[in-house]
């Protein structure tokens, strides 16, 4: 009962309706992971652009941002 009102939907509509919401949750994790990716990527190339020249090497220094689990 719990389920068919969660979802919205009759008993035998419940395996379907639940594997579409999995499918879904899955494609939106995806898309956050792909995100996340791309704003890293940024990131990286920010640093890199600003890398200083410190006799003959490339330096790059930069703070990591709360919450990212980097120590």
């Amino acid at each position: 009962d719990q389920l068919q009102e969660l979802v919205k939907g009759r008993v035998d509509e419940l395996p379907e309706k639940i594997s579409t919401m999995l499918g879904k949750l899955k494609d939106a994790e995806k898309e956050i992971e792909k995100f996340r990716a791309e704003k890293v990527l940024q990131a990286a190339a920010g640093l890199a652009a600003g890398a200083k020249d410190v006799r003959g090497v490339a330096v790059v220094t930069g703070q990591v941002p709360d919450g990212t689990g980097a120590d």
